[in-house]
């Protein structure tokens, strides 16, 4: 399942897509090296390359059929459209930005706003930044969403990052995971072991009867 993530040291399955941290980290807006063009911008990112892309990237057939996701600026930080990246993770609780008459997710807190201090309800639950609608936002970003997420102890509890129906897939693959084995089905298997051994008895090697 390519939304599950496995913890190396603990070897333990998480809710954090393998894609998402490699995203987060990507400097975005260099210049592509393979193609010489006015529009060879990296603001694109192909999530089953793990790899930056220009225009001219997407447009060749290496990545025909991939899941892409565009990136814009928004205060000199790195956004994406809500309604792009809602399409891959479960983006609730993050305050969406205006930028050209679009909501876009910052992936990265943005600058701190300057000004009066703000009340603790007021700021974001990781990195302390204002939220605008406290009483429907946690998190200023992705990352931060993606921190709280790492944090949590259960993995029924919010927050949730991967969608709903990824989240029933995960429900189930830990249940065949975990789930253990009740005495009577331990009890069962080992009488149904017994039996094919007892059928499967070689008998012994038949000895002639002697003569008289």
């Amino acid at each position: 399942m390519e939304f599950l993530h496995v913890d190396q040291e603990t070897s333990q399955v998480t809710e954090i897509p393998n894609w998402v941290g490699s995203f987060l980290e990507k400097t975005f807006f260099g210049t592509c090296l393979v193609h010489e063009t006015r529009k060879n911008e990296l603001k694109n990112y192909c999530i089953d390359c793990d790899l930056l892309a220009c225009e001219s990237c997407l447009s060749s057939n290496a990545h025909c059929g991939h899941k892409t996701l565009q990136i814009y600026r928004h205060i000199h930080k790195e956004v994406i459209t809500l309604s792009e990246i809602q399409k891959h993770i479960d983006s609730s609780k993050i305050q969406p930005y205006i930028c050209n008459g679009q909501k876009v997710l910052a992936l990265n807190p943005l600058p701190h706003k300057n000004g009066k201090q703000q009340k603790t309800n007021e700021l974001c639950k990781i990195c302390q930044r204002y939220i605008a609608k406290p009483n429907v936002y946690d998190y200023c970003s992705i990352a931060c969403k993606v921190i709280a997420v790492s944090q949590k102890t259960s993995s029924s509890d919010p927050p949730f990052l991967i969608l709903k129906s990824q989240r029933k897939a995960l429900s189930e693959y830990e249940e065949d995971e975990e789930l253990p084995k009740s005495s009577s089905e331990e009890g069962k298997e080992d009488e149904a072991l017994e039996s094919k051994r007892r059928k499967c008895k070689r008998k012994g090697v038949p000895c002639r009867a002697p003569f008289f």
